[in-house]
């Protein structure tokens, strides 16, 4: 019976599958406002009401059913038995692997046949060069500056873990108004947890991850303070639904930049700073000569995000890579791992067309 069960789930996911290639805008419909929302909504009133990451709990509960499989299965393992064991575990691996890949999707996957927040054929008409990147750096880092004069030992305060769930709630009432401005659905009540132990992330070159089997947002506890707001906001924004990497780094930034939070406003441009100043397009010299506009307090701030980062070196950073980038395109994303970098284009068309999203606070 269990495999019957397991064969019509499998086979009800891969015809849906279909549906969304072939009535793509009639299944995405019934996903996005029906089928997720209703999802969305009964998890964060329940288990996401939890005061602990959840992800500690079910954690628990696979080490727990793992145990109690590993012990019905181990007396198979006997010479004589010994085929019918291994075939058996064989069986049961491929069996809840595929149970868990059909999950993913109906619990969040499903995005991935969604349009991106600003499409690519509309940045794509927009020329933007060495020049236009190196104008922007400016306009940033001088932004920066002004913001960081007036920035209070308070307002540093506010970021710290301590006070996540009050930053968390108005990074969601923020990025919820912003995302129904264009027309996204913003159903439920996303919640982004601090994940113990520090650096438990940060040694796989990650700030944050949603996991769709919780519903939840995580964000490394070894993240430094001034890093939190942005990465809080990008992982929320996959918890609506989201997918692409360089859509949720979009909204993240725009949520910053309209908090009332001084310190918000900075953690946001320190993040789109980063992004540009990585960017192919920016020159070397044009790096060095632009560095020296920063004021010593920015240039402060930045060294102490390195070294708290530098604090959790990488663990196999290329197989981390490979991974992700297989994933990312498997799932569509043509730019892979470089979709992140899409942020400066998709900026620079949000600044022509909807100027009101950067309008000083």
């Amino acid at each position: 019976m269990l495999v019957s069960k397991t064969v019509k789930f499998v086979a009800l996911t891969f015809i849906v599958h279909l549906g969304f290639l072939w009535f793509p805008q009639t299944f995405l419909f019934w996903y996005q406002y029906w089928f997720f929302p209703v999802l969305r909504k009964l998890y964060d009133f329940t288990f996401g009401l939890s005061p602990f990451p959840v992800i500690y709990f079910v954690f628990f509960l696979l080490v727990v059913y793992g145990s109690i499989q590993l012990t019905n299965w181990w007396p198979y393992r006997t010479e004589i038995k010994y085929t019918f064991f291994y075939k058996y575990s064989a069986y049961n691996i491929g069996k809840y692997s595929l149970v868990f890949i059909c999950c993913f999707f109906w619990f969040w996957g499903f995005h991935y046949y969604q349009k991106d927040f600003v499409p690519k054929e509309k940045y794509d008409t927009l020329s933007i060069d060495q020049t236009y990147v190196k104008t922007e750096v400016l306009r940033v880092v001088l932004t920066i500056n002004e913001i960081r004069k007036n920035l209070s030992h308070s307002d540093f305060q506010s970021l710290l873990y301590s006070q996540t769930e009050n930053m968390e709630m108005e990074i969601r009432n923020v990025l919820k108004k912003t995302m129904t401005s264009f027309g996204y659905p913003a159903e439920g009540r996303v919640r982004v947890r601090s994940l113990a132990p520090e650096g438990f992330l940060l040694r796989f070159s990650t700030a944050g991850i949603y996991i769709p089997y919780v519903f939840e947002g995580h964000v490394d506890k070894g993240l430094h303070a001034l890093q939190i707001p942005f990465t809080l906001a990008h992982e929320m924004a996959h918890g609506y639904g989201i997918t692409d990497e360089g859509d949720c780094n979009t909204l993240a930034y725009l949520v910053c930049l309209q908090s009332k939070n001084k310190a918000i406003q900075y953690s946001g441009l320190l993040a789109y700073l980063r992004y540009l100043w990585n960017d192919s397009r920016m020159d070397s010299v044009d790096k060095n000569s632009l560095r020296d506009l920063l004021s010593p307090e920015v240039k402060n701030d930045i060294m102490e995000m390195k070294g708290q980062s530098d604090k959790y070196p990488d663990v196999f950073p290329r197989v981390r890579e490979f991974l992700y980038e297989s994933y990312l395109l498997c799932m569509g994303v043509d730019d892979g791992l470089m979709s992140y970098y899409s942020i400066i284009d998709k900026i620079a068309f949000l600044q022509k067309e909807n100027p009101e999203y950067f309008n000083d606070k």
